[in-house]
């Protein structure tokens, strides 16, 4: 669900020729989770996401 709110923002954005800059982070983090096996997670899955990049102890 997280995956297609943010493409849905960015082709919204896009349409009518707004940047949203953090939308694509976003994007790129439901990405990052996706290929890390967070795909149950959706929103959840972004702090998933941020603490493996700070090197944070995974307590799943």
């Amino acid at each position: 669900l997280g995956m297609k709110d943010v493409g849905l923002a960015l082709k919204a954005g896009e349409q009518a020729n707004v940047p949203l800059p953090f939308a694509s982070v976003l994007r790129d983090a439901f990405l990052d989770a996706m290929a890390n096996g967070d795909t149950d997670k959706d929103w959840a899955a972004i702090a998933r996401v941020a603490a493996r990049k700070a090197g944070l102890q995974d307590n799943d």
